[in-house]
């Protein structure tokens, strides 16, 4: 019994200069500077990650209008000269590369002109077809609609 009186001394010793050791200048310097490091490389990581995401943005855009500018390159004398099938053939060929999931070019009403998957041709994008369709109605309503005159019109 005198030993775990002793032992249970002796964990009472080490726990009360524990609990010592919390209340000294130094303990509290390590612990406040520990917190600021985990602050300052949280902030840090965040802001890199923020940066690199833009700049990852902004090789996509770039990359984007490299091919875009390049298709209307490749297609710019057959379509001044009006030649359907070389043009077909070039949007053809440059759509068969893996980088790509498609090519569109539309027409000035926003219809697909040419595309490399020839069921595409004559159709309206998705988007397209329900701001169109939108536009239409409000279009309609407009004229269906009687003019509104008197005070505050």
């Amino acid at each position: 019994m005198e030993w775990y009186k002793n032992r249970h001394d002796e964990i009472i010793n080490i726990i009360k200069q524990a609990v010592d050791l919390t209340h000294s200048l130094g303990v509290k310097f390590f612990l406040l500077l520990v917190f600021l490091l985990m602050l300052s490389f949280g902030i840090l990581t965040y802001v890199n990650i923020y940066f690199f995401t833009d700049l990852y943005r902004e090789d996509i855009v770039s990359n984007a209008v490299q091919v875009s500018s390049l298709i209307k390159r490749a297609t710019y004398n057959s379509m001044l000269n009006n030649r359907r099938e070389d043009l077909t053939k070039t949007i053809l060929s440059i759509g068969n590369e893996q980088i790509f999931e498609g090519i569109r070019i539309y027409n000035k009403t926003g219809e697909i002109a040419f595309s490399d998957r020839l069921e595409e041709r004559g159709q309206w994008p998705i988007k397209m077809r329900n701001s169109v369709m939108c536009v239409m109605q409000r279009s309609r309503q407009r004229e269906s609609s009687p003019p509104k005159t008197g005070p505050g019109y």
